[in-house]
């Protein structure tokens, strides 16, 4: 994924209370999220979507957030008594971009991005702890169409086809964002609207929104279910790398548990907040399962 990386590193409460009152700076908690990949869970909120709008719904994407302090003077510490910025973009955006630019040398329009970029409303967390960033710039990008590459018949022993790809044009409208942002939940969950619009198998546009909750770290919680072993088309047994057969995914609740659990297999915590109550969300059936915030506590803590 192209993860967009923190500009200013964070720096030490120790460090900020020492110059705090030279470059006035306030003491305390300043909204800042947690500077990498969230697991997000999508709810779809639009309703009468076609057939093939309805085939590409996503249930859930890891997503890469970070937050940005506003510049100080030069030889000054970051601005932290003015809200900040906050950036989001999805692996689903990287990887058009990735598919595009890194495979087929494509150029990306200077107004153009994966990421979406917001405002935080203040610089410091309201009183229930949560940091709002109400609307972002939209992240777009738009690609034409590469040409399918036919094989070369004067040389029978390489295969230099290429399939090509379709032209692309998508885009992802984040608002409403809800960061928690308390001493012992310092930025590592979520919740937000997102308004996607993505084509479908034909090329047409599909618009789809979203209400969405994001968990720091993303944390997989996928178990090899071993009644389900997955085949080739041919019906051969399907293996990995290491020729050992291969199965469908089933939910794995006890890879989400903050401390080590080694009799379920797990030798080390989850690294997730211990305060906050989680499930295994299923991202894509029989495949892919992520921990996420359980529905009632993002509801009490969001609002949701």
């Amino acid at each position: 994924m192209n993860t967009i990386h923190k500009a200013v590193s964070s720096l030490s409460f120790t460090l900020v209370a020492v110059f705090a009152a030279a470059c006035g700076d306030p003491v305390g908690i300043t909204c800042q999220s947690a500077n990498g990949e969230f697991a997000v869970q999508y709810t779809l909120v639009t309703t009468g979507l076609s057939a093939k709008c309805q085939a590409i719904v996503q249930s859930g994407d890891i997503v890469g957030l970070t937050s940005f302090n506003k510049a100080g003077a030069a030889g000054e510490l970051p601005r932290y008594d003015v809200p900040g910025s906050v950036a989001l973009q999805p692996t689903s955006a990287g990887d058009q971009k990735s598919a595009y630019v890194d495979g087929y040398s494509a150029t990306l329009a200077t107004t153009d991005h994966a990421y979406g970029l917001g405002n935080f409303a203040s610089s410091t967390p309201n009183g229930s702890g949560i940091c709002s960033a109400p609307t972002f710039q939209a992240a777009h990008m738009s690609f034409a169409a590469v040409a399918a590459t036919p094989d070369d018949p004067a040389t029978a022993d390489v295969d230099e086809s290429d399939p090509g790809l379709p032209a692309f044009e998508g885009s992802w409208t984040w608002s409403n964002l809800r960061l928690i942002n308390t001493p012992d939940a310092a930025g590592t969950a979520f919740a937000a609207n997102v308004q996607m619009s993505l084509p479908d198998e034909d090329g047409a546009a599909c618009a789809i929104q979203y209400k969405a909750v994001g968990l720091y770290p993303a944390i997989p919680c996928n178990a090899n279910d071993e009644t389900k072993p997955l085949t080739n088309t041919d019906g051969s047994p399907a293996l990995d790398a290491d020729g050992n057969p291969t199965f469908e995914q089933k939910p794995d609740v006890a890879a989400c548990n903050a401390e080590a659990d080694p009799a379920h297999g797990h030798a080390t915590g989850s690294g997730i907040n211990p305060n906050f109550k989680t499930v295994c969300a299923e991202f894509s059936k029989g495949a892919a399962y992520y921990c996420m915030l359980a529905t009632d506590f993002a509801a009490s803590t969001f609002g949701q």
